[in-house]
């Protein structure tokens, strides 16, 4: 499933912030500002889509009042703009003046305010006051998309950022690009069978940098607990056996769990693998190394599931040795004797 992102505009501080579901993009253009009205600051505090901005005594703003949580600046600012979008789950700040600065606020999936910043001393255009434009999602949550242009007066340039805000520990960068002056736009693919979102950027001459691609946060996903499984020496006809864990961290089942090919000679299954993997279960799966000769045995044991999305192999390897007949000691002489 694909959804065309609009021109952008390296005048503008924002050139897209878009919502990916698994369920497919749900994204709209939004000109009445239904889903992400832009609030201007002019003069005294307002309140405009759940969003009230507060004022130091020098009339700059120093806060921002979203639903029940209070939000300070980093540094008050002169001029603001805030958006709300995907029912009011993300909040976009835009602070001008000298130290320009670019915020989204997310509701994340456990309820918790999480915050992300641009930083790194980077300033938006000076023209973002009369361009900046949203594009918000319908619906959707965990992962946002967004591009910022940075306008270093004579080298504009954009670069485009996918978010994960629900990951454990803080909001994740997925993936990022700095994206050419030619940049014109992009086109977002999401492949429900493998999990990966892939972006097309218009505009690019340079092969390498056309596409953009990641897997999304909420893509059904298979681990291993170690991507190595040491056996060690032993006789043939002999058998020894590892357990290995498999997980499923992801928020999604994984299906059609089966082997991609043969496992390696001298290797084979102890116990079942399930079909599927519910999201948070584990499994535990048994691998035993029976050799019939002597030597080395190595090889990886290569796991897919529905779609035929691979798994990260996990090598196995294992050696039988031959125990060698000792020779039986020479005789020793007796000593010489001792001539007086």
């Amino acid at each position: 499933m694909a959804r065309r992102c609009p021109q952008l505009h390296l005048a503008g501080a924002i050139a897209v912030v878009t919502f990916l579901t698994l369920d497919g993009f749900a994204a709209a253009q939004d000109p009445a500002g239904r889903f992400g009205r832009v609030v201007p600051l002019e003069g005294a505090a307002q309140t405009k889509a759940g969003v009230e901005l507060l004022h130091d005594q020098d009339r700059r703003v120093d806060r921002v009042r979203w639903g029940r949580s209070e939000l300070r600046l980093s540094r008050p600012v002169h001029t603001c703009k805030v958006g709300t979008a995907a029912g009011g789950r993300l909040l976009v700040i835009l602070a001008g003046g000298v130290h320009a600065e670019l915020s989204l606020y997310l509701a994340s999936g456990d309820g918790e305010l999480r915050r992300y910043s641009t930083g790194g001393g980077r300033l938006l255009s000076r023209a973002f006051n009369g361009a900046a434009s949203f594009w918000p999602a319908v619906e959707g949550r965990h992962l946002v998309l967004f591009g910022f242009a940075r306008n270093a007066d004579q080298n504009p340039d954009v670069e485009l950022r996918a978010l994960d805000f629900d990951a454990p520990g803080g909001v994740r960068v997925l993936a990022s690009r700095r994206l050419p002056p030619t940049a014109s736009g992009w086109t977002v693919r999401h492949d429900r069978d493998d999990g990966l979102v892939r972006i097309d950027i218009d505009g690019v001459k340079d092969p390498t940098q056309r596409q953009l691609e990641f897997r999304h946060p909420l893509a059904p996903v298979l681990r291993a607990s170690s991507g190595q499984l040491q056996f060690g020496e032993h006789r043939p006809g002999t058998q020894t056996r590892r357990d290995l864990w498999l997980e499923n961290p992801g928020s999604r089942p994984v299906k059609g769990l089966r082997l991609e090919q043969p496992l390696p000679t001298g290797f084979e299954l102890a116990g079942s693998m399930p079909d599927t993997l519910a999201p948070g279960a584990k499994h535990t799966l048994a691998v035993r190394f029976a050799p019939r000769g002597p030597g080395t045995f190595r090889g990886p044991l290569r796991l897919t599931a529905e779609g035929g999305r691979p798994i990260a192999p996990v090598e196995l390897i294992g050696s039988a040795v031959v125990e060698s007949r000792r020779a039986a000691p020479a005789p020793v002489a007796p000593p010489a004797p001792v001539v007086q």
